[in-house]
Formats: structure tokens, sequence, C-alpha cells
């Protein structure tokens, strides 16, 4: 999947390819790389999915025989990707947590479009192999196309008790999750965990979505406060992502309840990374118990800071993580010492030889050499074996140098950023601000050095 950005802040046009496992953004503070996360979150979360109402004998087929082939409608699956991209525009506002004045004044050449036309589009699908599913607390799809075909396979397996409102969802549902796998594959779903997410889960009560709704109504005197309005709007006070981010910490309590297929990922985090365990209380609030003290339980906001930056990356893993998610994380360096940046990238290349997507945005020179470092050990010559074996590398701790797509961020001009690929080969990427800072650096340090000898 291949997008087309113009008029974002001071990008004037940026095209990102999302088709590899790994999307590297770097480039100094300040040239749009978060905006740029933002638009590709909204793009593939699929939190806006419209219902599209499903035949009534269809949905009895696959309730009553657990199975359903369905002929594809081509047109409307271009239909339903055109109408992703003019939601986001409509609601940049959202997004971004800002008025729609704003929205109109600081992004009004802003545009985004796919590079791949409906037609591409059309023949990839029918050219494809394909698979999706998509689920409920008590039942799961499974979708599958085979190549050549334009008839899908539906497969529904029962979780627990069929409730009337879940005939509902599998008629109003089914189509929008397979019409929003396909448009924007092989993405299914996205996460993120912009550089809040160290105060998502410390703040919570007090950032609370239904609070602030609250809030909004009673500072407009004009109107009476409409409790209907208040369980079903969203405050646009926070962008997009942080919404997300808190609606998930407080329905923690509701979330545990379903385990990952992933959930070992998340106790190798706890473990290489954060040294204890990470658990949610009956009350919905997150604790944390240091292997050294297996007795306590800490309060989220007691606990080191690599525990809170890490917390909702070890709960999306146990309880959320679905195969395919791309995962967009925004300075992942964030209260990493270096040597647990280094562990974090290698656990990065695990969920990618799992299959997981990611798009880093980085200003840590570890976390590209250890990338740079995968992406070596990635070749199959003999010697790598013995390097591997040296260094303590396991066997997923890879990242092939085609699955990699690097972008570097940097003002063309005092007011324009160009976003410009940068090659990646057998022996990784540079990223050049950060190669001149090292050298200016180490010249520095040279200098003082030599002068500091020369004194004495």
């Amino acid at each position: 999947m291949k997008i087309a950005i113009t008029g974002l802040g001071a990008i004037k046009r940026a095209s990102i390819d999302l088709t590899k496992k790994l999307t590297v953004f770097c480039g100094h503070n300040n040239t749009g790389k978060t905006y740029v996360s933002y638009i590709i979150y909204s793009l593939t979360c699929g939190t806006r999915i419209t219902p599209k109402a499903m035949p009534e004998e269809a949905v009895k087929q696959l309730i009553e025989q657990k199975h359903l082939s369905m002929p594809l409608n081509l047109d409307d699956i271009c239909s339903y990707r055109n109408g992703i991209i003019k939601n986001i525009g409509n609601n940049l506002n959202e997004l971004f947590g800002i008025s729609k004045e704003q929205a109109s004044k600081y992004f009004n050449a802003f545009s985004l479009a796919f590079e791949t036309s409906d037609e591409e589009l059309k023949d990839k699908i029918i050219n494809e192999d394909f698979g999706a599913f998509f689920k409920s607390a008590s039942f799961q799809i499974d979708i599958k196309k085979k190549k050549g075909l334009l008839d899908v396979e539906l497969d529904i397996d029962f979780r627990g008790n069929m409730y009337p409102s879940e005939w509902d969802s599998i008629r109003f549902m089914t189509l929008p999750n397979l019409y929003n796998s396909m448009a924007l594959y092989p993405i299914s779903h996205s996460t993120i965990f912009p550089v809040e997410r160290n105060s998502i889960y410390t703040f919570s009560k007090e950032l609370s979505i239904k609070r602030n709704i609250l809030v909004d109504q009673m500072q407009d005197i004009s109107k009476s406060i409409d409790p209907l309005d208040f369980l079903v709007r969203r405050t646009t006070r926070y962008p997009q992502p942080i919404r997300d981010g808190l609606e998930i910490a407080e329905d923690l309590s509701n979330i545990q309840k379903s385990e990952s297929e992933f959930k070992s990922f998340a106790e190798e985090i706890e473990k290489e990374l954060l040294d204890g365990h990470v658990s949610v209380s009956n009350e919905g609030e997150v604790q944390f118990t240091s292997s050294k003290a297996k007795s306590k339980k800490l309060p989220i906001h007691l606990t080191a800071s690599i525990v809170k930056t890490l917390a909702s990356l070890v709960f999306y893993l146990k309880h959320i993580a679905k195969k395919g998610d791309l995962i967009i994380i925004d300075e992942p360096e964030l209260n990493l010492h270096p040597d647990n940046q280094i562990i974090l990238t290698r656990i990065f290349a695990r969920l990618m030889n799992q299959g997981f997507r990611l798009l880093v945005s980085t200003h840590s020179d570890y976390i590209i050499r250890e990338i740079n470092n995968l992406i070596m050990l990635s070749s199959k010559k003999d010697s790598m074996k013995k390097v591997r074996e040296r260094f303590g590398y396991n066997d997923n701790e890879y990242i092939p140098s085609d699955e990699v797509n690097a972008y570097f961020f940097n003002y063309r001009t005092k007011t324009t950023v160009a976003v410009k690929p940068l090659p990646v080969t057998e022996e990784g990427f540079e990223v050049p601000s950060m190669d001149d800072t090292i050298d200016k650096l180490n010249d520095t340090s040279e200098e003082l050095f030599y002068a500091l000898k020369e004194d004495e």
C-alpha cells in the first residue's frame, strides 16, 4: 500500500510505501514525522468503519452452517477505500485535536491519496491469496480468498453464547471489516503508541474522555446537558491517538478478559526489559510487580519510567494484538537506557517475523545501528551463524533488507520539509543528520582532548 500526502504542515509532499514489514522515520525535530504517523494511523486503525448491511439470508446461512461463500463486489471495495480518504480529510480537526477553524487554517492545502489506482487495486485483489479475521467476545469470522477467484469464504467460530445483538454485529460489520482488510491490504488494523504513552495509564482518570465531554458541556452554558450525547460523543480535546489510548485505559478491566496469541511476547518484554509483571486490578488500575519483590503490587504512578513507557505495549500484546497489525511507535527509545533500546529493537524483529508490521519514528542512533545489525544478520552467509552465536542473537532476530523502508525528514528551505527515501542495502541504511552530529561530536572531543594534553 502506497500513499501520497501533500500540504501537511511544512511537508509539501511525501510518498510513503507501507508494504514492507518495517518503516522507519528519521530526521530533525519539528519536521512532521508525528503528523505523518497520525495520518497513517487514522487511515489504518479501522475506528471509522461505517456499518454496511449484509443480506439477512447470508447472515442466517453463516450462523446456521458456520460457512458462507460470497462473491466480492470490487467496485464497493474501491468506493469504501475512497471513503476512508474522504473521511480523514473532513475530520483533520478530530485527528489532531483542534477546532475546525484551526484545521482549515493549518492544513488548508492538505490532501491524501492512494498511489495505486482503483484498477490496480482490483487486479491485486484478484491475483492474490488473501486471509483475515475479525472477532467479538462470542465469535470469530475467518475470511479467505484464493488467487484468481472472486469468491470469499467465511467461516464462523462461536466462542460463547450468541446474543441477539451479535446478529446485528455480524450483519452490519462483516462487510466493512472485509472491505477494510482488502482496501488496505496487507495491513488489517493498526495501533499506535504516541510519546504521551507514559502518561496515559498514569493519568487516565484525570484525562478521562467521558469526564472531559461533561466538562465541555458544562462550560457551554447555552446548551443543556444531554445524557445520550454524554455517552456517545467523543471530545476533540485530544488528538485521536491519545483519545483511543484513553478509551483503552478506561476499559482495561474488560479488555484483559481476552487473551492474545502473542501474550508470550509481552512476557518476554516483561522479563528482558521490566524485570517484573504488569497487571490490572479489578478496579481497572494498572499495577506492576517487580521480580525482586513479588508480594508487592505498585500502582503505575510509583513505578520506574521504563514501566510507564512500556506498560501500554505489554498490555496490547497480552490482550489486543492480532497477526497482521501495524504497530506504530513514536520514539521507542523514550526513557530507555541504550542497552534496553537494543533489546527492544531485537524484540521488534521477533514481532515482525511473527506477522506484524512496524512503523517507528526515532532519533536514536542505537536503534538505527541495531536495525542495521539485524539487516546484516539476515544474510545467508555461513559466517553469520558464528557472529549470531557470539553476540547472543536468536534465530528470529533478523530483518531482511528488502522488507525495510526508511525515510529522512529534513528542511529543504526554512519553511518546507522534504521527505526523502533512504537507500537500504544488505548493510542497512545511513541517517545523514545522525552521522553528521556524531562526526561533529567526535571532532570536538578530539580537539578538546589534544588541547588538554597540549596544556599539560
